[in-house]
């Protein structure tokens, strides 16, 4: 590659971080419109075992993301983004011919492992890039995520229409290594900013160490109900809009794409509003107003119902940006990716488990033979779910406790 100037290359690979966080949301969101589908064609007499499809690989991805933070300290992050886009592509593709469910699984676990590798190398690489301005930069890759968010369900709700499920997997799949070869050939590994430590300041010994990892594994655990809660009213969501709305798979998918749509502008104007000050206070706000929305789906007439969902999947879709850059921005670099690792691991590991809950209470309450349900029937498992994503608050003074813990990090 010809030489340039190291703004160019900060440039360009923002451009590809954005790009693959398009791709790894998308992939992971493709199921969500396709549960009735795949059950059909598996033949099987409830939900619940394919919706926890999703439950399987959320825990594989939490797991293997922590494996990804401590890599891509140590391996060119090149490496760790593109070889995962790889794998998570290729177990798509996989997944496509698979016989039975139980093998759809194994592929999916695959995929999983494969898209581990983007947040940790996406949380060191942009802050380590743009410390001057991490919120801002971090809402410009989460329109990535957006894009994804809005792609992802729509385009396996489309193809799956037109040619089945395992076509629109299939499609991804090679999608998705194509991306992963074209960020490898047009990007160079970056040269990251580290914060310097102030003036005086004594390196962190082991006690003080061992207390910053017990207080990012306590903010895991904060952000349990967020995420739990974020993935349960989504996979809500896809179920509500056929059982109860009768709407077709491709337009249960294009509804469920559009907060990440909307999020696209959204997402870098709150990022941008965070960064002028008060960013936990914006952090606490959208997530109070996703809950609100989410809450408000089934007790509204389809029109409204549409668009408090869209507005509660653009808050959460907000939420994360701010929250990556109130934490990263107090973590020293050669930290970073272990550091955003633990606290996904930890939080993906029981918030993973949101969709097999909700197929499993949705078998429950829709009667097989039943051609429709009622709203009635969800709205009280909606408002639970909104009931726990508040519980989410908790991690505002945690992660004040994080950001003080850090300062002494950099030794």
């Amino acid at each position: 590659m010809p030489a340039e100037r190291p703004a160019q290359n900060r440039e360009r690979i923002l451009f590809f971080m954005a790009v693959l966080h398009l791709y790894c949301h998308a992939l992971l969101s493709l199921l969500t419109p396709l549960y009735v589908a795949i059950q059909k064609d598996f033949a099987l007499p409830r939900v619940e075992p394919v919706t926890g499809l999703s439950t399987c690989g959320a825990v594989t991805f939490a797991l293997a993301t922590l494996v990804a933070g401590l890599l891509v300290d140590r391996l060119p992050s090149r490496l760790v983004a593109g070889g995962g886009l790889v794998v998570q592509g290729l177990g798509l593709v996989a997944m496509a011919a698979a016989p039975t469910l139980g093998w759809a699984r194994v592929w999916v676990i695959v995929s999983a492992v494969g898209a581990a590798g983007y947040h940790p190398v996406s949380a060191r690489v942009i802050a380590g890039l743009y410390p001057e301005a991490v919120g801002r930069a971090m809402g410009l890759a989460g329109m990535g995520a957006g894009l994804g968010f809005f792609l992802g369900p729509r385009f396996s709700g489309r193809v799956t229409g037109l040619a089945g499920w395992r076509m629109a997997m299939g499609l991804a799949g090679w999608g998705a290594v194509a991306v992963a070869a074209a960020y490898v050939l047009f990007t160079r590994e970056p040269i990251l900013s580290e914060r310097p430590r102030p003036e005086g300041q004594v390196p962190a010994g082991p006690r003080q160490k061992a207390v910053f990892v017990l207080a990012l594994a306590a903010l895991g655990l904060a952000l349990i109900p967020r995420d739990f809660a974020g993935g349960g009213i989504e996979t809500l969501n896809a179920l509500y809009l056929q059982h109860a709305q009768g709407l077709s798979v491709g337009l249960v998918g294009a509804l469920l794409g559009y907060k990440g749509l909307l999020s696209l502008v959204t997402n870098p104007i709150f990022a941008w509003l965070s960064d002028r000050g008060s960013r936990l206070w914006w952090w606490a706000g959208t997530l109070l107003l996703s809950a609100l929305c989410g809450a408000a789906i089934p007790f509204l007439p389809r029109g409204a119902a549409m668009a408090a969902l869209v507005l509660h999947g653009m808050f959460l879709l907000a939420n994360y940006p701010i929250f990556e850059s109130a934490l990263l921005e107090r973590v020293p670099a050669r930290l970073r990716g272990r550091a955003y690792a633990l606290i996904l691991a930890v939080v993906g590991s029981f918030a993973a488990f949101a969709p097999k809950f909700v197929g499993a209470r949705v078998d429950a309450l829709v009667s097989p033979a039943a051609v429709h349900a009622g709203p009635e029937l969800f709205q009280a498992l909606y408002l639970a779910l909104a009931a726990v994503m508040l519980l989410g608050l908790a991690g505002v003074p945690l992660l004040v406790v994080v950001r003080r813990r850090s300062d002494g990090m950099h030794g």
